[in-house]
């Protein structure tokens, strides 16, 4: 699964169009068609707008408004990755994606009092695994500041990089907020699964 964060001041059923329009651009170019397969509301900080394409063999798209995290994206899968690749690409092409740089920045510069900063910064950190994203978060799971290191344990779940894996257990032996505690324990889980 790919995930990038969009950069989105307008209204969200403007986004909604234009992300319908790269749907079906995506099934034009890939001999599939593409449906609206309609929204839903998972909790009341989270609204998804789904579309497949080619019926979801050949892309699955969703678009995600987060209250909580304050940040809209977008998600894409397909059971095929070099078609997910490209596909991708055909979306990035249409929609302005928040630079990984200014995740990063974010989170260094906010993360003590916005935990949520982290999961924007998970949300488009990519599935490879970058250096530059892998010491912050390491570094954060060690910061004095509790939020800070909430928001690190929150990200660190979300993209479950092996490479994080001794940091996490490392975070687990001297964290003391319960919270912090238990979403590190869940990621630590997931991880070795």
């Amino acid at each position: 699964m790919r995930t990038m964060v969009i950069r989105w001041d307008g209204e969200s059923q403007v986004l909604v169009r234009k992300v319908g329009r790269a749907a079906i651009r995506t099934g034009r170019r890939t001999d599939a068609t593409a449906m609206y397969e309609g929204s839903s509301q998972p909790s009341d900080e989270t609204t998804v707008h789904r579309w497949t394409v080619g019926g979801g063999w050949v892309a699955e798209a969703r678009l995600v408004f987060d209250r909580q995290a304050r940040c809209t994206y977008l998600t894409l899968q397909s059971p095929r990755p070099e078609v997910e690749a490209q596909v991708f690409a055909w979306f990035s092409e249409r929609l302005q994606a928040v630079p990984l740089a200014e995740l990063l920045d974010d989170a260094a510069r906010n993360g003590d009092h916005d935990d949520q900063a982290y999961v924007r910064l998970a949300l488009g950190a990519g599935s490879e695994p970058s250096e530059e994203v892998r010491r912050l978060l390491a570094g954060s799971l060690r910061a004095p500041e509790p939020t800070r290191r909430r928001g690190a344990a929150l990200a660190v779940g979300l993209l479950q990089w092996p490479r994080l894996l001794h940091d996490v257990a490392s975070a687990l032996e001297t964290e003391t907020d319960e919270g912090t505690r238990a979403v590190l324990t869940v990621a630590y889980r997931q991880m070795n699964a």
